[in-house]
């Protein structure tokens, strides 16, 4: 049951990696994110994202969203353009790991449970949730980072994922 569910939240990233791929229908993405944060924190400190999901299709479409917030990809990298360290938490769900050099045993089976919630947006509204940065990635380290979120198009997940736009954190001592 384990590996299995470690198996689909890779599948999960997989699919929010797989740039460049493009829609056999020639459907357009019907989403846009937008993100914000404080533009400072002190180190230890929550780094909470601010999601903004706007509608930009002419229809009413349904938006997933795992409750903890893992149908997100959040990529959030140094002043040198490296990925910041991975937590606990975050190691199966950042995408930064081969699922065979995975250790079953490093990960809490419990986080791998999560709860999907379908949310109706209607055409041209938005949907605003928060996510935390610093479960998923180790920010302690005082610096700028530099911080996107990636989601499946709703109605096409072949699509390219949706990307945010990208913000700059500083974490000071």
């Amino acid at each position: 049951m384990r590996l299995a569910a470690v198996s689909l939240s890779i599948l999960v990233l997989v699919q929010l990696n797989a740039f460049g791929q493009s829609s056999a229908s020639g459907a357009k993405q019907v989403i846009s994110l937008t993100i914000s944060s404080k533009p400072a924190v002190k180190v230890g400190s929550i780094v909470g994202i601010h999601v903004v999901l706007t509608n930009t299709s002419e229809h009413d479409i349904v938006v997933e969203r795992e409750v903890r917030g893992t149908d997100c990809a959040i990529d959030v990298r140094d002043q040198k353009g490296n990925f910041a360290p991975d937590t606990k938490y975050g190691l199966p769900f950042n995408g930064h790991v081969n699922v065979d050099d995975l250790d079953p045993s490093t990960i809490n089976h419990n986080d791998l449970n999560g709860a999907l919630v379908s949310i109706p947006v209607k055409a041209g509204k938005t949907w605003e949730w928060d996510l935390d940065a610093t479960k998923r990635y180790d920010m302690s380290k005082p610096g700028k980072y530099q911080i996107f979120i990636q989601k499946l198009d709703p109605e096409d997940p072949a699509l390219p994922a949706v990307k945010s736009n990208t913000i700059i954190v500083t974490v000071a001592p």
